[in-house]
């Protein structure tokens, strides 16, 4: 039995087109681990930019039998993932 490895990312302020760098950069570089922790408690605004990138990054991370994990959701954000249906392919922890 190996050890899973969970990488931990941190989005703050608003995830739209204008800053997705970070989480971009981290999974061109293969900086994912088995699985993702997203912490979501300083994230005030995600557009569909946003959303986008997270849906792949669920992707790529579930391809390869890992999982992505949602933590620290304010309410208003957990309603955009109800709104569009995401909160059935998301695994959230509060």
């Amino acid at each position: 039995m190996t050890e899973r490895n969970c990488v931990t990312i941190v989005l703050e302020g608003e995830f739209d087109i204008g800053n997705l760098t970070e989480l971009s950069r981290r999974l061109k570089a293969g900086e994912v681990g088995d699985d993702v922790l997203i912490d979501c408690s300083h994230l005030d605004y995600i557009d569909s930019t946003g959303l986008t990138q997270l849906f792949k990054l669920h992707q790529t991370i579930e391809n390869s039998g890992g999982s992505v994990y949602l933590t620290g959701t304010s309410t208003h954000i957990r309603k955009l993932f109800t709104l569009t249906r995401l909160d059935s392919i998301f695994k959230f922890r509060d």
